[in-house]
């Protein structure tokens, strides 16, 4: 690396830090209703239409920074339950639990400066499977032992909401998700059989944000 690019590398990163010394600093904590299934592929390249939705659960904690303008980072840690249903022969239930730690890194914009706020945004996800299992009627198979499911997933979320600020350090949210994994989860698929199953989910999360610095600024997220 040359002198000029150090320099420039420098004053990026000052400039970076310099930025994110600004702004709103909140903490939020959300609880999800997820709708979970697959997007299966089989080794015809035909979708599975019999694989449907099952409703699950997610939990997750996030730190969100608000600029001046109405911009926002917001990284986010929690757990993830996502899996799908279906039905063998006429009345045998087949259902999947994939159970995530979950990580997100994204941002967006907060129209403001009322007090109730829309916003929209967008993230990256990782998420590293910790627990799966499928039951079959009564019958049930721990997919982890079978090891038959890749550990990660990685996908992108749009997401959009709506808070409600009590105060300028209280506030009440509610946030539509839609994920989209971007990784085959199954492990040992030949790639001449061109089977491909990728994650999908939508959700619809509430939660609490508290402001945990004293900034002065027209946001309230």
């Amino acid at each position: 690396m040359n002198s000029n690019m150090k320099k420039i590398s420098i004053l990026f990163i000052l400039s970076l830090l310099t930025t994110l010394s600004f702004g709103q600093d909140h903490i939020s904590l959300n609880f999800a209703q997820t709708y979970a299934k697959f997007r299966f592929i089989d080794s015809q390249g035909e979708k599975n239409e019999n694989i449907n939705t099952d409703i699950r659960y997610s939990y997750g904690i996030n730190y969100t920074k608000v600029f001046d303008l109405g911009f926002f980072v917001r990284p986010e840690i929690g757990y993830k339950h996502l899996g799908a249903l279906s039905v063998l022969g006429e009345n045998q239930k087949l259902t999947w639990n994939l159970h995530y730690a979950d990580i997100n890194l994204g941002g967006g914009y907060i129209f403001q400066p009322f007090q109730i706020q829309p916003y929209v945004g967008a993230s990256i996800y990782y998420s590293y499977l910790f627990k799966a299992d499928q039951t079959i009627g009564s019958s049930y198979y721990n997919l982890m032992d079978a090891d038959e499911l890749k550990k990660s997933d990685v996908g992108v979320n749009l997401f959009a909401g709506i808070i409600y600020a009590f105060n300028k350090s209280n506030m009440v949210f509610f946030e539509i998700r839609n994920s989209t994994g971007l990784m085959q989860i199954e492990k040992n698929i030949d790639d001449a059989q061109n089977q491909k199953m990728y994650n999908r989910a939508f959700s619809l999360s509430f939660g609490l944000s508290f402001k945990i610095n004293k900034t002065e600024s027209s946001s309230s997220f």
